[in-house]
């Protein structure tokens, strides 16, 4: 049991969230909520938050296993020093062999030196990277030099991710100067022979151009690669200069002498967990992934999470909050690999039963709201969009809140496997994004203490719900839904679309029931306002189809194609990937249907695998898919599943 947890002192004190505290008239739903948003905001402290980035960001910027680990130990000593309960840093074994759905757990990989110049001809010598100027020059998992370096030839190659651009290259021990950072591009140099790639490519074009990249996906993170070798990223600057000199000399003639001191080794991925307990065995869990090497991204995750959590737990001893009725878990590990292991691993997961993914939420930018999946939809995206109306209502500082369509790296909760409804919030414009530039310069205290506290009330909204509350969170999700069919009738759309949006929107409804347990009366109404939502779809549809909308806009080839009659049930938890497939046979799948060597399987994969229940053949996943806006070809789909289920990813129905 951690160390008992002590209000924040100093400031304004809220009125209690429940009138319990008081003896005072009972409180509606919406004046408790409320209640607990003022608590939070007075009790939250950003500049706290500022301090464990800080912390974090010190060890975790040295962006190697070795400074992972060290990320690790302290955020188990801000937990605990945070008061929390259940304390611990589970290890997963990482070899670059065992995987969880298809994403390596990759070999450790630690960082002593490197260097990086131009030798000869003597007029073009200049230094291009070093360790001492930034860690994050050297891709990760870079294989070692030999203690003296090599030197080698400088040669280009354009589309360096298509096989036909390598023909013709003299590749074979030579330094290869790519234009892009995709793992197929190194992947293809090192079959080629090459000992090193460097690549110049920004990412995004207002990435700072003095910067260097986190380049944490070029150089293979297996043990299986076909062939490897070392990577290194040049800042804009750099990148032109070498570039300049190979337009002078020619391809060939440009000599390089690279340096990489690292060690390859079988060892560990760290998760670390912590919990403010409940009353209940459920808990409300809080994401974000530890270990990359920015203050934003994210370092800051991590750190918000902990003051949320001590934030939390002083509002229920203060009585400004009833006690938690379910328990509130910090989860933060290396990117979906820690999060995929965790899922599958342990028995925690089963008691989630709802989460938010804090990924960059420190700077002056724009605050994205990342929906849980659609294969689960729920009360909780409706219930983030209101809390965050009120840091928008209150400061200036409070960015702007957008809801976008898509998955975050560690909301993996909300899969209907685990059921846990998972939402996002984050940053993902800051220029800064996996550079040398994310560090501490423009973290703000401000904004810190506004999204800490919608977090908060997030949290203490679901973790305290019983009663009238867990209805109140239904009633949320249906008006969500009711202007979504309002707005969907009104701007013509489909009206099989529109009957989609009720169903959806029921079906987030009925999410809440997960939280009313056996309270007779609330289940009750809660399916009254299921029913209710749905019975909107067609009378909607029929408005739009009055007001000349299309009856559907699906292709009219879906038909009755056998392609689209098997049914599928996903076997296992978490995200689905390829690191797992030998390189050919990712080149196979990519030739077939154009999957294999992307960060992970695409969205619309992920979350067509969600739906693999055994209720829906391919023909019904390909028309929700497309009901939500995600472009796919059905026989596509039907590969890709067959595909999945080779790989006992899915089993057939």
């Amino acid at each position: 049991m951690g160390a008992r947890i002590r209000p924040r002192r100093g400031g304004r004190r809220p009125h209690p969230a429940d009138a319990r505290a008081t003896g005072g008239a009972p409180m509606t739903a919406k004046a408790r909520l409320d209640a607990t948003w003022r608590a939070a905001r007075a009790e939250l402290s950003g500049a706290a938050a500022v301090e464990g980035i800080e912390r974090l960001w010190s060890s975790a910027r040295g962006a190697d296993f070795a400074h992972m680990h060290a990320a690790a130990r302290s955020l188990a000593d801000m937990m605990r020093e945070a008061g929390m309960s259940d304390v611990e840093i589970i290890e997963y074994p990482s070899d670059g062999v065992a995987h969880y759905g298809g994403w390596v757990m990759p070999r450790a990989w630690d960082l002593v030196t490197a260097s990086l110049r131009v030798v000869a001809p003597d007029t073009a010598r200049q230094a291009l990277a070093s360790y001492a100027e930034s860690p994050l020059c050297v891709m990760i998992y870079s294989a070692p030099t030999p203690p003296e370096g090599v030197t080698a030839p400088i040669v280009r190659v354009s589309h360096a991710d298509r096989p036909e651009s390598w023909t013709g290259v003299a590749a074979d021990g030579a330094l290869v100067l790519l234009d892009t950072s995709a793992p197929r591009a190194a992947a293809l140099a090192f079959r080629h022979g090459a000992v090193g790639v460097i690549t110049d490519e920004r990412g995004r074009r207002d990435a700072p151009p003095a910067a260097y990249r986190f380049l944490n996906y070029t150089v293979s993170p297996t043990a299986t690669a076909k062939a490897k070798g070392f990577g290194f990223g040049l800042t804009a600057a750099r990148g032109a200069q070498l570039r300049a000199a190979l337009d002078a000399h020619g391809d060939g003639a440009v000599m390089a002498h690279a340096r990489v001191e690292s060690r390859l080794y079988d060892g560990a991925i760290p998760v670390v967990t912590g919990l403010v307990p409940g009353e209940t065995d459920e808990e409300v869990v809080v994401t974000g992934h530890l270990c990359e090497p920015g203050a934003n991204d994210n370092a800051s995750g991590p750190a918000l999470a902990v003051e949320v959590a001590r934030t939390l737990a002083a509002m229920v001893e203060s009585g400004q909050i009833p006690p938690l009725r379910r328990g509130v878990r910090l989860c933060h590990t290396y990117e979906v690999r820690g999060t995929n292991a965790y899922v599958n691993e342990r028995g925690e997961a089963r008691r989630t039963v709802a989460g938010i993914n804090l990924d960059m939420v420190a700077r002056r930018q724009t605050n994205h709201v990342f929906r849980t999946t659609p294969a689960h939809p729920a009360y909780t995206d409706a219930l983030l969009h209101d809390v965050l109306r009120r840091a928008r209502g209150e400061a200036s500082a409070a960015p702007v809140a957008d809801h976008v369509f898509g998955l975050v790296d560690d909301n993996v909760f909300g899969e209907p496997l685990i059921g846990a409804p998972c939402v996002g919030l984050v940053q993902f414009q800051d220029p800064t994004w996996h550079t040398s530039a994310d560090t501490m310069a423009g973290i703000d205290a401000e904004v810190l203490a506004l999204n800490g506290a919608a977090a908060a009330t997030y949290c203490a909204a679901i973790a305290c719900a019983s009663g009238e509350d867990v209805v109140a969170l239904a009633r949320l999700a249906a008006r969500d839904a009711a202007a979504r069919l309002h707005q969907a009738a009104t701007a013509g759309v489909a009206c099989d679309a529109i009957r989609h949006i009720a169903e959806q929107g029921g079906r987030s409804v009925s999410a809440a029931l997960r939280l009313a347990n056996d309270d007779a009366t609330g289940v009750a109404q809660i399916r009254e306002v299921a029913g209710a939502v749905r019975s909107l779809g067609p009378s909607a549809a029929a408005f739009a189809r009055a007001c000349g909308a299309p009856p559907t806009e699906l292709p009219a080839e879906v038909g009755d194609a056998p392609v689209g009659a098997d049914r599928y049930t996903k076997a296992i938890r978490g995200y689905i990937g390829f690191e797992h497939l030998t390189d050919d046979e990712r080149d196979r799948l990519d030739a077939d249907i154009g999957l294999g060597w992307g960060w992970g399987a695409p969205d619309w994969l992920q979350h067509a695998a969600f739906l693999c229940d055994g209720s829906r053949d391919v023909r019904a996943v390909f028309r929700f898919l497309r009901h939500e806006g995600l472009a796919v070809d059905m026989p596509v789909l039907a590969k890709a599943f067959a595909w999945a289920a080779e790989q006992g990813f899915l089993r057939r129905a």
